[in-house]
């Protein structure tokens, strides 16, 4: 009977996510496959130091800033667009909401494993803060970022093939393979 139950809670669970899921695609307007690929996409994207320099120097005025300069303006028309200071896609309050939401892509196993470029996990962690941000505004910072990870890269490769050159396989008496170093 316990193995009945167990089934009945997961069946349960189940036909929950199932339910959640469709009330986010309704909300979203967006498939979840879809949803995820776009996802993915946009976080692999940001293994790229020119990228980020791309929406760390491109204005927009749409957004809102996420410093507040009202403390001066009390008593002006808050609808004036002409005050609006133009703030950086990387910056803007609607881009920071957001790659906070997308952390879940380095916090959970089941997302990640889908990465192809790790450092987009890396810069995603590193984009929390305000530093990095408006230090891909500057291009000799983004140009140390991207030749820090061209040499971690070269580094790592170095290492992987020393590894296997250093290593050779050989067949004992029994005809087993033993590694054995040169």
């Amino acid at each position: 009977m316990a193995a009945t139950s167990t089934t009945i809670k997961e069946d349960d669970h189940q036909f929950l996510l199932k339910k959640q899921s469709k009330l986010d695609e309704e909300k979203t307007m967006c498939s979840n496959k879809n949803r995820f690929e776009l996802e993915l996409e946009f976080v692999q994207s940001l293994a790229n130091p020119r990228y980020l320099h791309h929406l760390a120097t491109t204005t927009s005025t749409t957004s809102t800033t996420t410093s507040s300069n009202n403390n001066n303006n009390n008593n002006e028309d808050d609808d004036d667009d002409d005050d609006k200071e133009p703030i950086d896609i990387l910056n803007s309050k609607e881009m920071i909401e957001y790659l906070s939401y997308l952390q879940y892509w380095y916090r959970d196993p089941r997302y990640s494993k889908y990465i192809l470029y790790p450092h987009c996990l890396y810069f995603l962690k590193l984009l929390q803060t305000d530093e990095f941000r408006k230090a891909m505004r500057n291009p000799r910072r983004v140009e140390e970022v991207h030749v820090a990870q061209f040499t971690f890269w070269a580094e790592d490769l170095t290492e992987r093939v020393r590894k296997v050159t250093t290593t050779t396989t050989a067949t004992n008496d029994d005809g087993i393979e033993e590694s054995k170093k040169k």
